[in-house]
């Protein structure tokens, strides 16, 4: 499922193309709820375990999916 989906002509709305996966996209506002962008782009991380927080957003987009019966 995608979270931001485009008709490929304006007469054939079921023909659909790109877009960001939903789960991908649900995990990214996961993240930037949890942590200011600015924050992590400054470099100042450097206690901060990267891993966990990514594994961490996917486990909150696969409950935001499940939630919403995808």
């Amino acid at each position: 499922m995608k979270a931001f989906p485009t008709s490929m002509n304006e007469g054939y709305p079921q023909i659909i193309q790109g877009g960001m996966d939903l789960r991908d996209y649900f995990a990214a506002k996961a993240m930037s709820e949890m942590f200011d962008a600015g924050w992590i782009s400054s470099g100042d991380i450097h206690d901060v375990d990267l891993d966990y927080i990514a594994k961490w957003a996917y486990i909150t987009a696969d409950a935001m999916m499940k939630a919403r019966g995808a």
